[in-house]
């Protein structure tokens, strides 16, 4: 059977050293779905998205020029997207289990939920 195809993004901006955290716990936790991570970075002045591309290969990084906002840093992604579900995902989100693959299991036992 075809594994049910997720993407999730994160925005950040300047959490270079603090991301860390979030990332290994989507990556480490969610398996039960083919998962695509992105990071969409919001022009930080750190080094974040420079960290996470050596740190994270698997994980697609996309540069935003400036500063736009929480919302429009998601938003950036969607035309990168080719998946059945996406989830928006906190910085500061630390998983515990792999809740993204339930929440796409659960989400398929029901085509009215959206």
């Amino acid at each position: 059977m075809e594994k049910i195809k997720v993407s999730g993004c994160i925005v950040t901006y300047n959490a270079k050293g603090k991301i860390d955290r979030t990332i290994k716990s989507v990556t480490e936790k969610t398996k039960g779905v083919d998962f695509t991570l992105y990071v969409v970075d919001n022009a930080s002045t750190d080094g974040t998205a420079e960290y996470i591309k050596e740190k994270f290969p698997e994980v697609i990084v996309i540069e935003s020029k400036r500063n736009a906002g929480f919302g429009a840093g998601h938003n950036a992604v969607i035309p990168f997207l080719e998946s059945d579900y996406h989830v928006v995902i906190n910085p500061d989100i630390i998983l515990r289990e792999d809740s993204i693959s339930q929440l796409a299991e659960f989400a398929e036992t029901d085509k009215e939920i959206a």
